[in-house]
C-alpha cells in the first residue's frame, strides 16, 4: 500500500511539473532575454550591430540611450552592470561613469574592441571617471573583476 501511494504522488508530480514546463516553455527568460538583447543594439548602426551584440550578450542590466549630439553623458556603474549597456553619442562627447554600486568596478576597452578607449583604476561606490571620444568607430568596455556579467557598448559618430 505504501509502495502504491508513493507511487501515484510521484506521478502526481510528475505530470504537474511537465503541466508547469509546457505552459512557460514558450517565454522563458532566455528567450525573453535574446529579445531584449536585439532591441538594445537597434541605436547601434546596423554595421557594428553583430559585434555589439556579441559583446554585450552576457549583460545583466540592458538598456540604450541616443545622446548623439550632446557634449556630455553619464553611465551608472551598478553592482554587476553598467547603464545604459548601449550608448550612440557624437565624437568629442565625453562619458562619465559613476560607480553607485556596493563594491569596486573599472572601465577596460575590451581586447576585441575595434576601438581602443576607456582605462579606469579601481573606483570605489561614489568615485567617477571620464572619457573623451576623440574618434568615431564602435568601443566595447566592460569591468575587468567582473568580466563576464559587465559588458557594455559605445558607438560613436
Amino acid at each position: 500500500m505504501k509502495k502504491t501511494l508513493t507511487f501515484i504522488v510521484t506521478g502526481i508530480i510528475l505530470v504537474g511539473g511537465f503541466v508547469v514546463l509546457a505552459k512557460f516553455s514558450g517565454s522563458s527568460p532566455v528567450d525573453q532575454s535574446n529579445a531584449k538583447e536585439e532591441a538594445d543594439s537597434s541605436v547601434i548602426s546596423e554595421t557594428n550591430q553583430s559585434k555589439s551584440n556579441d559583446h554585450i550578450r552576457t549583460a545583466i542590466k540592458k538598456s540604450t540611450t541616443d545622446r548623439v549630439g550632446a557634449q556630455k553623458a553619464n553611465v551608472t556603474i551598478g553592482d554587476f552592470y553598467f547603464d545604459p549597456t548601449v550608448m550612440k553619442i557624437s565624437v568629442g562627447t565625453t562619458v562619465t561613469w559613476t560607480n553607485n554600486g556596493m563594491i569596486g568596478h573599472d572601465v577596460k576597452t575590451d581586447k576585441n574592441s575595434p576601438m581602443q578607449g576607456p582605462s579606469s583604476d579601481i573606483l570605489d561606490r561614489g568615485e567617477s571617471y571620464s572619457y573623451t571620444f576623440d574618434e568615431p568607430g564602435l568601443y566595447l568596455y566592460y569591468c575587468s573583476p567582473h568580466p563576464v556579467q559587465m559588458r557594455a557598448v559605445i558607438e560613436v559618430i
